[in-house]
């Protein structure tokens, strides 16, 4: 498969990494899904620099108590490689640490060769001219009332909400929401496989265990849901009869789709539903267009997902998002988990999030994924910094 670097130049492709260097932003907002809660994470930004240009990558180290992975060793296994080695060693890493970890440094390492190569990331990558890329803000709150108030302030054109498992409760949240947003607002929803986890439910037969959600999602409509993103463990074929049997109610598969780049030999998009890009699950972005673009040709919907990023990371997707045609980007700023903060750093973007539900490319001169911060100030705002 070629890749855009086989357009760079020899001196491109053979420039060395001088240095990385990874900004630690404390995040102490919980965040709750169905199996589990985020207490605090790691917004972790990650710059690496080249012949005076920086490619930076953002990477949500969630339960970093857990000691999961040493991100400062990772981190010192790129230095003074070439571009292009750097590239082959993300891809040998996938499998062996966590998705995002290839990922975040692949992204990275593209923003930092389009710099070089003097083009935007759209050109760089082949992807369209947009305008604007609707945001889909997302309220992870257990408390239908606590959920509504806060879907008063957040709903604009679309709105996701996560859901927990139990449809009583579930039934709830959705009622409430419904309550207070906009008449059209899009609503939809993400379970994250929490129906149907008991040993009995598991140990139903596949149309058994597809009729019973066939009967939430069902409910669930009624309540003013729109759509419903991995509301059980199911297989590709298994979501093909749910979505058949819920028109005009999108079933999104998310949990299925990861990681993307495990996908692209043998994926086929079913027509009509919505399938989750999510960053970092995909362990390659070039892996995530390629699906995007699959997804497209077989008249599916493209939609990014998120991981809870709050800064760089925002406008990368909201780019790519835009640049491949999907129908909305959940990776928006979050002014409650350090977004505002972090925006006192930025010196330059391509992307502004407006209060009307949109994220605009305005664009500028500023080649690769067109962000430039103030470093001195990312440092300050961090609890702490390491240089490889």
């Amino acid at each position: 498969m070629t890749t855009p670097l086989d357009n760079c130049t020899s001196s491109e492709r053979s420039a060395v990494l001088e240095k990385l260097e990874i900004s630690y932003l404390r995040i102490d907002v919980p965040r709750y899904f169905s199996d589990g809660a985020w207490n605090w994470r790691y917004q972790c930004m990650i710059a690496i620099t080249s012949g005076g240009h920086t490619g930076w990558g953002e990477l949500t180290y969630v339960r970093p108590e857990e000691e999961r992975f040493d991100l400062a060793a990772i981190a010192r296994r790129f230095k003074n490689k070439t571009i292009a080695e750097a590239l082959e060693l993300c891809r040998c890493m996938r499998g062996t640490v966590e998705d995002a970890v290839p990922e975040t440094f692949e992204i990275a390492l593209w923003d930092l060769s389009a710099r070089l190569a003097g083009k935007n990331i759209l050109d760089f990558f082949g992807l369209k001219k947009f305008d604007r890329i609707p945001c889909l803000e997302t309220i992870l709150l257990n408390d239908p009332a606590k959920a509504a108030e806060n879907a008063r302030l957040l709903a604009r054109n679309y709105l996701k909400i996560k859901l927990f498992g139990d449809l009583a409760s579930d039934l709830e949240i959705v009622r409430a929401v419904r309550k207070v947003i906009p008449r059209n607002c899009f609503l939809t929803s993400d379970v994250n496989l929490g129906y149907l986890k008991s040993e009995t439910e598991r140990s139903l037969s596949s149309q058994q265990r597809l009729d019973i959600i066939t009967d939430y999602m069902r409910q669930l409509r009624t309540a003013g849901l729109n759509a419903c993103e991995d509301p059980a463990h199911f297989n590709f074929e298994e979501l093909e009869k749910l979505q058949n049997a819920l028109p005009g109610f999108p079933i999104i598969p998310d949990e299925p789709m990861r990681p993307g780049y495990r996908l692209c030999e043998y994926f086929r998009a079913v027509p009509g539903a919505i399938y989750n890009l999510h960053p970092h699950a995909m362990g390659s972005i070039l892996s995530a267009l390629k699906l995007a673009e699959m997804i497209k040709q077989g008249e599916a919907n493209v939609m990014i997902g998120d991981n809870s990023l709050v800064g760089i990371g925002c406008t990368q997707w909201q780019l790519l998002a835009g640049g491949c045609g999907a129908i909305w980007c959940e990776a928006v700023e979050k002014t409650l988990e350090r977004s505002d903060e972090f925006a006192a750093c930025i010196q330059a973007s391509p992307m502004k999030k407006a209060d009307d539900g949109f994220s605009y490319y305005t664009g500028n001169s500023v080649p690769g994924f067109g962000i430039l911060l103030d470093q001195d100030k990312l440092k300050a705002l961090s609890e702490k910094h390491i240089t490889a």
